[in-house]
């Protein structure tokens, strides 16, 4: 029998990262490095000194975790705490993720930052596999094919096809130089899920007032296989010198498919989806709702926990900087989705710290969500040059790319809320190189900030594990899930 991870609600740690009185008087021996004995020796002070941990809870005797369903079939009731996964694969075996049969995950690193970032997100999975017994079997393919950086090698994409899930890192400094729209074209991507979770570590850093923006936590999911930017590149009919047109179509089949992918995600969470479009103006838009509509009263027959709103795009993108808390599942078509994906994530501020996952009907992809190489963005919002910009790699976004594939494709939830909790520990104590996400804007471009790379922020976030190991805490998962 596996150990687990408890998925059942406890207090967050409320102390910092490493009180300055253990950091001072710890001396490490020589086999332990002085972060991790430092860490350690906290564990077994903290009871002593009263330090603040909630309830404990242990992680024998439990399930290890809800299986995954089908996209397709919904739960008798939602669960609205738990967030068990959305599974959109098909091959994920009840026995997966033992040390017989462990989840084989393909990693596409990537260019640039991609190398690094991954490396860290790798190694915060291992940890949590340690002390969850859960077993990964990580194996590196090259992104781009050796001839044409914009294109995925034949073999990449079978591998991705036969992994349970796919862990990719940023690559190509341009849209000319990216393979992702190779990937998604070749794994058949139709959905994206994009969450925006504005933490209380990241509630400084928004444009908007406190008051407006905390306790933010919304999701959106963009259909983006169709639409106005389908996978095939645009032709030139339609164009002269004098004039030119785009088509925007969506079928039956399509619209039906993301309602699936919003409605399973909406059972997870509060049961409420707001349908974004342009019904007034737009025939496709008026097809798009009424077939949406129509899936809907189908799949959600008798299930009343469950409503469908709809607002036009512009009406959107007012209410939402206004109320954003408002919002849960939000479902929008490729178009308006990828305009909205960019203005939901300023809430959090101009970092650029957002997840993102991409599935088809068999395969789930997860990565930052600028598809990009992170060092496209080596100035800030206020066109400064942000100090070391040369070393830009921060890995936040791969981080909670990893807990949202532990949650959505592998129905690891405890896990993922494990990695979510050690993030915002160590989010309180460091700050990455390439962007204030962390301390003020201000103060960050004045060079006062704590700063570390790449592999010192996967540091730290050992560290935080390592105490939350120790002390066998888990925290609630509605307080600390994507």
């Amino acid at each position: 029998m596996q150990r687990s991870l408890s998925s059942s609600p406890t207090s967050a740690l409320t102390s910092p990262l490493l009180p300055s009185a253990f950091a001072i008087v710890c001396t490490p021996r020589p086999s332990l490095s002085p972060a991790r004995f430092c860490v350690t020796m906290a564990a077994f002070i903290a009871p002593c000194v009263g330090l603040t941990v909630g309830r404990t809870q242990s992680r024998h005797g439990s399930p290890r975790s809800v299986r995954p369903f089908q996209v397709h079939l919904l739960p008798a009731a939602p669960v609205r705490a738990a967030r068990v996964g959305l599974r959109m694969a098909t091959n994920l075996a009840k026995e997966k993720g033992t040390s017989a049969r462990p989840y084989k995950i393909a990693v596409l690193t990537g260019d640039g930052a991609g190398p690094a970032v991954t490396d860290v997100a790798i190694s915060v999975l291992e940890s949590v596999g340690s002390f969850a017994d859960i077993h990964f079997d990580f194996e590196r393919f090259s992104y781009a094919s050796d001839d044409d950086a914009s294109t995925v090698a034949p073999e990449t994409i079978a591998a991705c096809k036969a992994a349970d899930a796919v862990l990719r890192g940023p690559q190509g400094k341009t849209r000319a130089d990216s393979a992702h729209d190779s990937l998604r074209a070749g794994l058949g991507l139709f959905a994206q899920l994009r969450p925006v979770t504005v933490t209380e570590q990241l509630v400084g850093q928004s444009p908007l007032r406190p008051d407006i923006v905390t306790g933010t936590d919304l999701l959106v999911v963009r259909e983006v296989s169709g639409g106005a930017l389908p996978y095939s590149p645009p032709s030139e009919e339609g164009e002269s010198d004098d004039s030119a047109s785009s088509i925007m179509s969506y079928d039956t089949a399509a619209v039906e498919r993301i309602g699936q992918v919003a409605l399973s995600a909406a059972a997870l969470r509060s049961g409420r989806v707001t349908n974004v479009d342009k019904a007034d103006a737009m025939k496709v838009s008026a097809f798009w709702r009424r077939k949406l509509h129509a899936y809907f009263a189908k799949a959600a027959k008798n299930r009343p926990e469950i409503s469908l709103d709809d607002l036009f795009v512009d009406d959107f993108c007012r209410e939402v900087v206004l109320r954003p808390r408002a919002f849960d599942v939000v479902v929008t078509s490729n178009l308006f989705g990828d305009l909205l994906c960019e203005t939901v994530a300023a809430l959090s501020g101009p970092q650029r710290l957002s997840p993102s996952a991409w599935f088809g009907e068999d395969v789930a992809v997860f990565g930052p969500a600028d598809v990009y190489n992170l060092s496209a963005y080596p100035e800030s919002t206020m066109g400064k040059t942000i100090r070391n910009s040369s070393l830009v790699a921060n890995p936040v976004s791969t981080i909670r790319a990893a807990a949202m594939m532990l949650r959505y494709a592998l129905a690891e939830p405890a896990a993922a809320n494990l990695i979510q909790q050690a993030l915002a520990r160590t989010m309180d104590a460091v700050s990455t190189n390439d962007a204030p996400a962390y301390a003020g804007m201000q103060e960050m471009l004045a060079g006062n900030a704590p700063l570390v790379d790449a592999a010192g922020f996967g540091d730290a976030m050992l560290s935080s594990l390592d105490v939350m190991f120790a002390l066998e805490v888990v925290c609630a998962p509605e307080e600390c899930g994507e």
